[in-house]
């Protein structure tokens, strides 16, 4: 009951003349808003990443420097990352992911985010460096919602662009 009175708050300071209203404005004082956005909120779905190769991105977004996030006890990666772009596989769709531009690259031209429809992919390497290297990391994924749906340690195994 509670939950339905804040909603019905929030819409009605939606349709002021001004739009100055906010959510937090108009809850009665001591409401926990985390609280009563998580209680409406759908809980996280779980993905779990299947085995992925270059076959399954477009031709024309394999460019530049890769790496590839291996799991822990896997010989094929889950996770493949270019310059621009990056794919990923769940229930055995094809996720294609855009590097986060503003990000430091962790290993050439490569970026540590990657950005999809349905979530974002993070990856934690214990170094940064050049050249044909391998270090040891975590992925992450979360959804639209900022939660972690996915996280696992592995091994990221990068390449350098022939010049």
């Amino acid at each position: 009951m509670r939950v339905a009175f804040l909603l019905g708050l929030a819409l009605l300071a939606g349709c002021n003349d001004n739009n100055e209203a906010t959510f937090k404005d108009i809850a009665p004082e001591g409401t926990d808003l985390e609280k009563v956005v998580e209680d409406i909120a759908p809980p996280p779905v779980a993905i779990e990443p299947e085995a992925v190769s270059e076959s399954d991105m477009d031709k024309d977004q394999i460019t530049g420097d890769s790496c590839a996030f291996y799991k822990e006890g896997s010989e094929t990666p889950v996770v493949i990352m270019h310059d621009t772009s990056g794919v990923m596989k769940v229930k055995g769709k094809t996720a294609p992911l855009a590097s986060d531009a503003g990000a430091e690259p962790i290993f050439g031209s490569v970026k540590p985010k990657y950005v999809g429809t349905e979530f974002e992919v993070e990856i934690r390497p214990s170094a940064r460096g050049t050249g044909a290297d391998s270090f040891a990391a975590t992925a992450i994924a979360r959804d639209g919602a900022d939660r972690t749906v996915w996280e696992a340690a592995g091994e990221l195994r990068c390449r350098m662009e022939a010049s």
